[in-house]
């Protein structure tokens, strides 16, 4: 794949973004191209105007190629909506003392799975296949299980799927733009892969990306997604709140969210702050007021975030630290908030593979779209790539249910 152009295209409420890219021979990725246009047509992830869409997306990507002036082939778009689901399946295999052989071991292991998820999930489509560790004779854990003997083989998959109408719909609009979807990514995968170095990855981290109407949640424990969840709330809806509790235009009241943030004087009892709206009148609020709505609207997001983590269980595998990042991670005081609400420690996300002759600040504006490009260069070793779903009659179906 070296020196062949991708595109990377992330579908936002607010923004659409596409990025087109190569790889050199020294792995660095080189940038072609970048677009970004505001979203219309979707909101939440879900599709509102299949039309506007197609003209979002025909605008964004049409900019970028005509910039380089060649088509791309292959696209692949990353997918942030509140209808995804992430569920992990343990699955076991009688070996009978053999050695395990790929095909028709692993392979019908992880095919069974797959059958099994499907029982159940009819609705469902499965984006991402995710192994943690292969497991003999339930307790000696291995890396790589072809070609050794055991009595039984087991691993635990973890399983992140959409409901099936949506990418069909999604499909659809692509089939009418034109455009050859490679494959769908899930977006809090995508920018957790860019946010962390390999450290990270081996001790365990969560992800926090605060989007515009969306934040999502992404946990990793030794080098293993156990865990991720998108919650239906952003930033937008602190801009919402301000705007309703003080009766402010929404310009107003977002420039009051990125001018204040979290941080307040110590005593702000009967104290105003005073602002100035587009038509240079003199607005003031009281700052004790202020302060309740914002920091309502963030606990509750962080109190949200708190249950994610913990149905993880992983603060009791020794969590550290909490990785952020999206618009909404710029508010102020919001690191310190998270920090002492959860007791761990909290960075921003950085970047974790390199870039060539970068001249602009991609990495942030960027984030899903670099994610989606270095999982299409870098393979994450995590992910299952090759499986079938089978159709069966009922018997057989019984009998992959319960061997």
């Amino acid at each position: 794949m070296n020196n062949q152009l991708i595109g990377a295209l992330d579908i936002g409420t607010y923004k659409t973004k596409f990025l087109i890219s190569s790889i050199d021979d020294k792995n660095f990725i080189k940038i072609h191209s970048k677009k970004t246009v505001h979203t219309k047509g979707i909101k939440k992830g879900n599709i509102t105007d299949i039309d506007k869409l197609i003209d979002i997306i025909n605008s964004c990507v049409g900019q970028a190629e005509d910039e380089i002036k060649s088509e791309i082939e292959k696209i692949y778009v990353s997918l942030n909506s509140i209808r995804f689901n992430h569920c992990n399946l343990c699955q076991s295999r009688n070996i009978g003392s053999y050695e395990i052989h790929h095909d028709h071991d692993v392979q019908n292991m992880i095919n069974n799975a797959v059958n099994i998820f499907y029982l159940t999930n009819k609705n469902q489509k499965i984006i991402h296949l995710l192994k943690s560790c292969f497991k003999l004779d339930k307790k000696h854990i291995v890396e790589n299980p072809v070609k050794l003997k055991a009595h039984s083989l087991e691993t635990e998959l973890g399983i992140i799927s959409v409901e099936k109408n949506f990418i069909e719909n999604l499909n659809n609009v692509f089939e009418k733009c034109h455009l050859n979807v490679e494959k769908f990514i899930y977006s809090p995968f995508a920018s957790s892969i860019l946010s962390a170095d390999q450290e990270e990855f081996e001790k365990g981290f969560v992800h926090l990306d605060f989007g515009h109407d969306k934040t999502s949640v992404a946990i990793f424990d030794k080098g293993n997604l156990i865990h991720s969840s998108i919650l239906p709330v952003g930033s937008w809806h602190i801009t919402s709140d301000i705007s309703k509790a003080f009766n402010l235009n929404y310009n107003l009241a977002e420039k009051i969210k990125v001018d204040i943030g979290l941080v307040f004087n110590k005593d702000i009892t009967n104290t105003n702050l005073k602002f100035k709206d587009k038509e240079n009148n003199l607005v003031q609020l009281s700052e004790e007021m202020l302060k309740q709505v914002i920091q309502s609207r963030v606990d509750e997001i962080l109190e949200m975030i708190e249950k994610e983590i913990q149905f993880s269980k992983i603060f009791n595998k020794g969590f550290i630290k909490i990785i952020i990042s999206g618009g909404g991670s710029n508010l102020k005081g919001i690191s310190n908030r998270i920090k002492n609400l959860l007791n761990c420690d909290v960075t921003f996300a950085k970047q974790s593979f390199p870039i060539k002759n970068t001249e602009f600040n991609i990495f942030s504006d960027y984030m899903v779209c670099l994610g989606v490009t270095k999982l299409v260069y870098f393979n994450f070793n995590k992910e299952i790539l090759g499986f079938k779903k089978r159709n069966k009659g009922f018997f057989r179906k019984l009998y992959d249910i319960f061997s």
